[in-house]
Parts: C-alpha cells; structure tokens; sequence
C-alpha cells in the first residue's frame, strides 16, 4: 500500500505570542474591532443575535430594550425601522428577541423562545396593512363567464 500527501506539516506554537516561524495561522475566523464602537451610545442594552441583510443593513436583537435595533454599515440608524423597537405582541405584552433572521425578500423574522415567531416588512409596514391572510376561498370568474356564454349560443342555435 503507498500512501501520498498533499498537505504540509507545522508546528502549532506553545504560546499565542510566540514570534519565531510565521507560518502558523490563527485559523478562519478573524476579528476586527468595529470604528467607532456600536455601545449604549447607539441604543444597544443587551445584544443577543445579529444578522445582515442583503442590502448590507445590520439587524441586531436586543433584548435589553425589546427592539431589534437596524444599522447601516457606518453604525448610523435608517429611518423606516421604528416599528421594531419596543416590541409589543397583540396583548400588549413585550417581545424580549433571542434571534433574528431576513430573507431575500426582506423579511424580517424573529423569536423570542416562547415558540412563537414573528415576521415584519418595512413594505408592509409603509402601506399600512394591519393583517395578511394566509388562505381563502377563491372564484374564477372567467370560467362562469365563458361557461354562461356558452350556454347563451347553445340556446340560440336551439332556437
């Protein structure tokens, strides 16, 4: 049996400030310090979770003030995003988020761990629309309308 290798071996260092070979990495995840720093400052009381939406706006569960708090990259607050702050169910019982999540539609999807889930759009909220219907019963009104012109040349060829 012969067994070939691709993949080089390093030595992983004993101390993180070890200085002496260069060629260990710290691995795939990096962090950079935010400038200036999102803090109180910016409304932030206990963040849990934080998303990013396609549009690059920063979504972040706070469940210090109720809200989910929206940013632009820059840290500064878009206008049209009131609704998510203090958050309030249909009793008027508030809504501590624990997670949040946007679609591509941009939807904006959160919980609060008492097995609910919530959904909000800033188009839906713009128009105004209190409530959405999730199902119905639906007519088509073409087929009655052909059906009954139909019956009308039927008569007429019978007459």
């Amino acid at each position: 049996m012969m067994v070939i290798s691709c993949v080089d071996r390093f030595r992983i260092p004993n101390d993180i400030n070890q200085q002496d070979s260069g060629n260990f990495g710290a691995g795939d995840t990096s962090f950079l310090q935010l400038s200036p720093v999102w803090n109180s400052a910016h409304g932030l009381s206990q963040p849990i979770e934080i998303s990013i939406a396609q549009d690059g706006r920063v979504y972040v569960a706070d469940a210090g003030v109720n809200s989910i708090l929206v940013f632009d990259q820059n840290g500064n607050s878009p206008t049209g995003f009131d609704a998510l702050k203090g958050l309030v169910d249909s009793e008027i019982n508030g809504i501590t988020p624990i997670d949040v999540d946007i679609d591509k539609k941009m939807n904006v999807f959160f919980i609060d761990g008492s097995q609910r889930i919530f959904l909000w759009n800033q188009n839906w909220n713009n128009v105004g629309i209190n409530k959405v219907s999730v199902s119905g019963l639906f007519f088509i009104w073409r087929r009655v309308l052909l059906s009954l012109i139909q019956l009308d040349l039927l008569l007429g060829f019978l007459i």
